[in-house]
């Protein structure tokens, strides 16, 4: 088990919340070094919106696994589809959020998405099979 701001994670999860962490850091200092000026806030908020929803599909994903590790037969392939929406939704609704809002930026919220991926490939090279 991971421990971090009381929530109780995976090992997995917990590495992979520190990648993402990582890489929103990263990526925020980039787009301030790219836009010198306070032109890099939108980009910044839209990342650091991307990077709270990322946290929270992280939760979700690690309880869905959680749930189905204990659960048997096929009643975990609704949880875990219905988890799937819920995850896809949450990133479409910060999206649309980052589209309307004039101070959070949609390149931002992409960049935010991107980090998710990328984590979730390096996975692979921080776990020990």
């Amino acid at each position: 088990m991971f421990g971090v701001w009381g929530l109780k994670l995976s090992e997995a999860a917990g590495k992979m919340l520190f990648s993402i962490s990582v890489l929103s850091s990263a990526s925020v200092i980039a787009g301030f070094l790219y836009y010198r000026s306070v032109a890099a806030l939108p980009f910044a908020a839209g990342i650091v919106l991307m990077y709270g929803t990322n946290i929270l599909r992280i939760v979700m994903l690690d309880r869905t696994a959680g749930a189905v590790a204990l659960t048997e037969g096929m009643a975990y392939a609704n949880r875990v589809k219905l988890q799937y929406l819920a995850r896809q939704l949450l990133t479409a609704l910060v999206l649309v959020i980052a589209a309307l809002t004039p101070y959070v930026s949609l390149w931002g919220a992409a960049a935010g998405i991107v980090t998710w991926s990328v984590a979730a490939y390096s996975l692979r090279l921080f776990i020990k099979h």
